[in-house]
């Protein structure tokens, strides 16, 4: 292999890196979805009185939760498809 990164390789680490997000992110909503529906089921099994206020918190929660696995996914999203792309890239740069 020679020092030069070739063209290919660069094309191939960037469309690996998109689809590596892409996966992260639909995953992270997912999940994130998942967190504000148990939230607010949470919420909706508190008192009838406090049950607005439950839903409320309880999303709050649920949101956050989400949020928080939205970001982990891109992240591990993004390094599998730098790593994909990178291999795939300089399996075309040998060729």
């Amino acid at each position: 292999m020679s020092p030069i990164v070739s063209a290919g390789e660069i094309v191939a680490q960037k469309a690996g890196q998109k689809a590596g997000q892409a996966a992260g992110q639909k995953a992270g909503t997912v999940t994130q979805k998942a967190g504000q529906k148990a939230g607010q089921k949470a919420g909706q099994k508190a008192g009838t009185v406090e049950q607005k206020a439950g839903q409320k918190a309880g999303q709050k929660a649920g949101q956050k939760a989400g949020t928080v696995a939205q970001k982990a996914g891109q992240k591990a999203g993004q390094a599998a498809g730098q790593k994909a792309g990178q291999k795939a890239g300089q399996k075309a740069g040998q060729k």
